[in-house]
């Protein structure tokens, strides 16, 4: 099984092609998915992909 990679905020909007600020009004909105590790939100690549 293939690790899945990790992104945060500002990668996770070069994926998606929105500004780090736009990601996080997604997150607020439930709009995609996340986690939160230590208090920061982490993306999986795939789940973000699809």
């Amino acid at each position: 099984m293939k690790r899945d990679e990790l992104l945060n905020t500002k990668e996770c909007g070069v994926v998606i092609r929105r500004s780090p600020g736009a990601v996080r009004n997604l997150v607020l909105r439930r709009a995609i998915p996340y986690r939160k590790v230590a208090g920061r939100l982490v993306f999986l690549r795939s789940e973000i992909i699809q």
